[in-house]
């Protein structure tokens, strides 16, 4: 087996050193920590037959050193989310259904109301804290006062 650094199985992945070191710490990579005079550093693990020659796509290149773990990871990922997304697709296709029906409702009662004229509304909106034939309430509590 040979020993990379975590930069150079990145390098041969084509994915971030982070990425590398998350997959150790998830157990998806065999690695190893070395001692070095600033501290430890980690090794990956990896049989030599496994190395992905340079030309490799980048799909090819995420299954990598796991052996095929990752790939079938990823492949149980990507039925979750699309059962969820068809869900989801689902609820909204039957909220635009209800959506439908209600502005079908509205229309219906906006047909169904009387039509009122232009005076009416003019008058309602000239209006709107007075009493129609009736004195303000300072007018009347004066009359009342000087009833009493």
């Amino acid at each position: 087996m040979e020993c990379l650094t975590a930069q150079e199985a990145a390098q041969r992945l084509g994915v971030s050193e982070v990425t590398i070191r998350r997959r150790i710490k998830r157990g998806e990579l065999e690695a190893e920590k070395e001692p070095t005079a600033q501290g430890y550093e980690w090794r990956v693990l990896q049989p030599v037959t496994l190395e992905l020659p340079p030309h490799a796509d980048t799909a090819a290149q995420t299954v990598g050193l796991d052996g095929g773990k990752e790939a079938t990871a990823l492949e149980g990922t990507i039925s979750v989310l699309e059962r969820g997304l068809a869900s989801r697709n689902e609820e909204i296709d039957r909220r635009l259904q209800l959506l439908s029906r209600e502005q079908e409702i509205t229309r219906t009662a906006q047909l169904a109301l009387p039509a009122t004229t232009s005076r009416e509304e003019a008058s309602a909106q000239s209006s709107p804290n007075q009493r129609s034939g009736s004195l303000r309430w300072w007018p009347r509590l004066v009359s009342r006062l000087a009833s009493a």
